[in-house]
């Protein structure tokens, strides 16, 4: 089995929302690891900052990742029968 017959059968879209989620799941993790080492009290400021961070990054990640599906699928061509 050669790499480009390998590489065709990999569902690219399947695949890669698997690794975000497992990569999302990650980053949760380790910052509630992270606020669970370092308790601290948070003023309101700190805690917007904190949400903006825990729940922006990832959430931009995903909107890239959606983005970047959406124009590799303009690139194929369905075949009309």
């Amino acid at each position: 089995m050669n790499i480009k017959s390998l590489l065709g059968k990999i569902q690219w879209r399947r695949d890669l929302i698997r690794l975000w989620v497992a990569g999302t799941v990650t980053w949760a993790v380790l910052w509630f690891l992270g606020a669970g080492l370092f308790p601290q009290s948070l003023t309101s400021a700190q805690l917007g900052d904190f949400a903006s961070i825990f729940v922006g990054v990832p959430a931009f990640l995903w909107a890239l990742l959606f983005a970047g599906f959406w124009i590799a699928s303009g690139f194929t061509r369905e075949q009309s029968k």
